[in-house]
């Protein structure tokens, strides 16, 4: 049995990449085998859909995505997802979270770093344990 992994996106590119594909903040990774397509993460929006076209990767017939958690770097692509995706993960992916950083003397910085998705046009499959993706 083969494994394809394909990095769909990512924080950096090599330099001969930077015209046609896209660099931001979080992951996106295609993996695929004889029986399987899944989509780990999304990255930060619809980025990881535009670097899979110049890629050649179809992800029309995805088995399932699974989110490794609800920042918004590795899941505010969902609203690009195909409809009839199953989604895969932690029951508590879509609950809000920050980020602050505090020094003596200085004003917090928060950052919000979930990111609001409406989920219900999907197949949910929650776990709170890690899954094997096999």
């Amino acid at each position: 049995m083969s494994i394809t992994i394909s990095v769909l996106l990512e924080n950096r590119l090599k330099p001969e990449s930077k015209n046609l594909l896209r660099a931001k903040a979080g992951l996106s990774l295609f993996i695929q085998d004889e029986n399987d397509s899944i989509l780990f993460d999304t990255g930060p929006d619809d980025s990881f859909m535009h670097n899979a076209g110049l890629m050649g990767v179809d992800l029309t017939n995805l088995t399932a995505s699974v989110l490794s958690h609800g920042h918004y770097d590795h899941c505010g692509g969902v609203p690009w997802i195909p409809d009839t995706c199953r989604i895969i993960c932690h029951p508590m992916v879509a609950n809000e979270r920050y980020s602050a950083v505090r020094f003596p003397g200085y004003t917090a910085r928060i950052k919000k770093l979930s990111i609001h998705n409406n989920f219900s046009r999907f197949r949910m499959e929650y776990s709170s344990t890690p899954l094997h993706i096999n």
